[in-house]
């Protein structure tokens, strides 16, 4: 703001000859070096030169994060703020967080991060928190006597994980394959087995499976062991 002194009013402002305002302040200026000028209304005129300086730049960082585990929300995200003028505002989500350096308690997903400066400069990231792999497990020991206990031997997972089966196979002793399903969805009934092949119950004994999964970030798992079927 340029203040002008003296009994005359002045008649109007100029910023680099060239604006010209009846108010003496100008917005929306870019760093860099102006003559501002004022002119009263019997022509006198004084000049000053003024430097208006460039205000830091805003910028978020990841520092670190840290998948959920499965099925649960204990994820974790570190980022760090810098530069801008003024109190750095951290929003989540549009959220205001308290502790960048420590945001916790996430469950798997994409997060929208923004630092704010108190002149609404605004710096942004987007943070894609996975869930660790849920464990798949399988039973050791089924009895396929159709009592409606432990009658079918299938692949089994905590919680509603989204997991494909690439392929589920069940050998004999002798390496003949009694069992076999490819492609579908953990949870399907078709990769249970009921101790059965071609409808015929098979002997009591140990078996070996062989199973290939398919994670949702891409990642294939292949587990393999006996099992063995009582009658």
């Amino acid at each position: 703001m340029v203040e002008a002194s003296g009994d005359l009013l002045p008649l109007f402002y100029g910023l680099d000859a060239i604006d010209t305002e009846i108010s003496p302040v100008f917005t929306e200026l870019t760093a860099g070096t102006y003559d501002i000028y004022v002119v009263d209304r019997v022509g006198c005129s004084d000049i000053a030169t003024v430097a208006v300086g460039d205000s830091p730049l805003v910028e978020l960082s990841l520092v670190s994060q840290q998948a959920a585990e499965c099925q649960e929300e204990n994820g974790f995200i570190s980022v760090a703020a810098s530069g801008g003028t003024g109190v750095l505002q951290v929003r989540l989500n549009g959220a205001i967080v308290p502790k960048p350096e420590d945001i916790s308690g996430l469950a798997a997903g994409n997060y929208q991060l923004q630092v704010v400066d108190e002149l609404g400069c605004v710096d942004a990231l987007s943070v894609q928190l996975d869930a660790a792999n849920c464990p798949v497990y399988l039973p050791n020991v089924f009895s396929p006597n159709r009592d409606g206990i432990n009658d079918f031997f299938f692949p089994q997972a905590s919680g509603d994980a989204q997991i494909e089966i690439v392929r589920f196979q069940i050998f004999d002793r002798w390496g003949g394959v009694v069992f076999e399903q490819a492609n579908g969805s953990l949870g399907d009934v078709k990769f249970r087995w009921d101790g059965r092949k071609g409808g015929d119950l098979m002997p009591q004994g140990v078996y070996v499976y062989f199973l290939e999964l398919r994670y949702p970030q891409g990642e294939t798992l292949q587990l393999n062991g006996d099992i063995t079927l009582l009658q």
